[in-house]
């Protein structure tokens, strides 16, 4: 358990967790050189959290791994959340500012027979584009959540999105 610190300029990922069940609680994440926050075949509870300026994905989530956020704030990431090889990630009440890329699942391995799957609900998207990406048997949902400028052109069948509406901060 990490909670109540602060992980500044990480020259790689700034935390690698594999084959473990880690909760990150009231942490900042400044200037990762990589991933701030990187799982592999684990179970990752994250809340009350914020990212800023990792360097590749805010967090990445890999090799079946299970992650449950909460309250976090992404901020000038490439990636905000990555999610590949039959990893699950639930998102609940977080913002995502000015990422290049907000969203991204995908499958890497074909062991592990399917890709990412993320699920966004009641949480804020901001940024130039909102890039959402979802591809090779991988599926994104973003539920009741709002959005800085138009986002229906991104709903794909692997992307969907449900209540959600457009909020001009």
């Amino acid at each position: 358990k990490f909670s109540d610190s602060t992980f500044y300029d990480a020259r790689a990922d700034a935390i690698d967790i594999d084959i473990s069940d880690v909760e990150i609680e009231n942490c900042s994440f400044i200037n990762s050189g990589n991933d701030a926050i990187d799982s592999m075949t684990s179970k990752v509870i994250v809340t009350n959290t914020n990212i800023n300026k990792a360097g590749d994905k805010g967090i990445s989530a890999g090799e079946s791994s299970q992650v449950s956020i909460n309250n976090l704030t992404f901020n000038n990431t490439e990636i905000a959340v990555q999610s590949k090889d039959d990893s699950s990630v639930h998102i609940n009440n977080s913002k995502f500012l000015n990422n290049k890329i907000q969203l991204d699942a995908y499958q890497k391995n074909w062991r592990y027979g399917n890709g990412g799957k993320i699920k966004v609900i009641d949480s804020m998207f901001k940024g130039k584009i909102n890039q959402i990406n979802a591809k090779n048997n991988s599926e994104i949902i973003v539920i009741n959540s709002s959005f800085n400028n138009k986002f229906s052109h991104l709903e794909t069948k692997k992307i969907r999105f449900d209540g959600n509406y457009l909020n001009n901060w």
